[in-house]
């Protein structure tokens, strides 16, 4: 298979791995003899998933942004009064 993108490629972003995780589990054992068929796999998985799965994703990414920010503003504070 042809990947754009590595599994530790700078681009990708914390809240990517909060879907990350499921879709491999989900993809386990599965034997893929094209790019498409592995997008078409993840498509109907995501297809699949109740609407709480994703609620929950975006609480535990907010709750994240809301720690990193509030540490952001501490190192900004600290460094204003250094």
């Amino acid at each position: 298979m042809n990947f754009s993108q590595t599994p530790n490629a700078p681009v990708l972003v914390p809240s990517d791995y909060l879907v990350a995780r499921p879709v491999k589990e989900a993809l386990r054992g599965g034997r893929f003899a094209t790019d498409d068929e592995v997008k078409d796999t993840v498509f109907m998985w995501l297809r699949s998933q109740l609407k709480a799965f994703f609620a929950d994703g975006i609480r535990r990414l907010v709750y994240r942004y809301v720690i990193y920010i509030v540490n952001i503003g501490a190192i900004i504070l600290r460094n204003d009064t250094l």
